[in-house]
């Protein structure tokens, strides 16, 4: 399950890759560097958590979060992943008017 920015984005593996696949077939595509990440491993190995700082050159400092699931010795499956973009404290009350006036006053 992939969790994208907007509230809109809900894919399954399948449904991601066949949304991403023609972003990934031009010139550019989206380019997320990895700068922290903190990863956790469940006693027994067989699930994973993880948060990361992602650079983003078109939206900044965003954040991944998932969870990872080990399948056999050498292989592990992404359960879920969510990108997000971290909104300041200071600033959120804004951010929330905004999404509220572009949502038409939705809850």
């Amino acid at each position: 399950m992939f969790l994208g920015t907007d509230a809109t984005e809900r894919w399954t593996g399948g449904e991601f890759k066949a949304f991403a696949m023609p972003w990934f077939q031009k010139d550019s595509a989206w380019i997320y560097v990895p700068q922290r990440r903190h990863v956790t491993v469940a006693a027994d190995g067989a699930f994973a958590w993880f948060d990361e700082a992602l650079g983003s050159a078109a939206c900044g400092e965003c954040r991944g979060t998932g969870v990872l699931q080990r399948r056999g010795e050498e292989r592990g499956c992404i359960l879920q992943c969510d990108l997000t973009i971290p909104v300041p404290n200071d600033i959120a009350g804004n951010v929330v008017a905004q999404i509220r006036a572009f949502t038409d006053g939705l809850p």
